[in-house]
């Protein structure tokens, strides 16, 4: 191997760290720039959360001075004041800086006085587009509702991915929902291959967060959560380098990998599995993850029988 490779290789900044050690661990100390992944699940499992937390979490370090990404999430379902506001109950973890109801926020408006909390409103505003799929009104004052197709998601990557970090978009299944669903997957998959190219080009990360099916039964037994049970399945196995799924359950007790050697027993609602890393060693790994007190969400650990 030659040298010049070697020193590539070893070039400061590859690597996209989260808060989640266990995670990073599992596939290869971070997610590689130049590379995309895939975070699917059934819709209300926390998808977008998950993504907001890993999103907070850089603005936290970047307020502290501590080591920071630029970061982009590209909501396409809601507005970008909805997830804001989530970002915001992550930042205090609390439930009630999500709550719609009149009380809680009169009690947010009393907390937003604080000026840690300003500065982090203006940051998180900052590292969010605004839904591209939202209608405007006209020269003629009528109002005219976008369509959200493929191209035009591609068309925003491209002028917003320069010298960025990590792009996340959410969710890819909220682009040209009403299209035909055998023409649509096929376009999907090319887009998703697209993600991938610009990606490497922007020497970036792209995070894709994408809806599956319910989880299914067989012989009467709820069962996991699987590749297959994502629509787009084989184009997203081709074209992404790390694929996780973040799957909603009953409440379960699991035995964790603590560290030193040491386990411990945790209980959660939710486990991202790793389908597949092709930069670690976690392919097939499930981790416990959940909501503890607030909106922060803990990695727990690996789960024991999957190590």
């Amino acid at each position: 191997m030659k040298k010049g490779l070697l020193d590539e290789l070893d070039k400061p900044g590859r690597l996209v760290k989260t808060q989640y050690k266990i995670l990073d661990k599992r596939i290869g100390n971070g997610f590689l720039k130049g590379k995309s992944s895939l975070v699917f699940g059934p819709p209300g499992n926390a998808k977008s959360m998950f993504a907001l937390n890993l999103l907070v979490d850089n603005i936290k370090n970047r307020m502290t001075g501590n080591d920071s990404y630029k970061m982009l999430y590209i909501p396409f379902e809601y507005r970008r004041i909805d997830h804001a506001f989530r970002g915001i109950g992550i930042f205090l973890n609390s439930w009630k800086a999500i709550s719609s109801d009149d009380e809680d926020r009169r009690l947010l408006k009393e907390i937003l006085a604080g000026e840690d909390l300003d500065r982090f409103t203006e940051e998180i505003q900052s590292d969010m587009l605004e839904n591209p799929s939202l209608g405007n009104v006209g020269s003629d004052g009528s109002l005219m509702i976008p369509r959200l197709t493929f191209d035009t998601v591609i068309s925003i990557i491209s002028q917003e991915a320069e010298n960025r970090d990590l792009i996340i978009l959410d969710p890819i299944t909220a682009i040209d929902p009403d299209k035909d669903s055998r023409a649509r997957w096929e376009e999907e998959k090319q887009f998703v291959r697209a993600c991938g190219v610009l990606a490497d080009y922007h020497d970036c990360h792209i995070m894709l967060l994408s809806h599956s099916g319910k989880r299914g039964k067989h012989n009467g037994k709820v069962v996991d959560l699987a590749m297959d049970d994502s629509a787009g399945s084989v184009g997203y196995s081709r074209f992404t380098q790390y694929i996780m799924i973040l799957d909603l359950h009953e409440e379960i007790e699991s035995n964790v990998y603590a560290g030193m050697g040491q386990y411990k027993q945790v209980n959660h609602t939710r486990t991202l599995k790793i389908v597949k890393t092709n930069f670690g060693p976690g392919s097939g790994s499930k981790l416990a993850i959940d909501f503890v007190d607030g909106p922060q969400m803990e990695m727990f650990g690996a789960i024991q029988n999957e190590l």
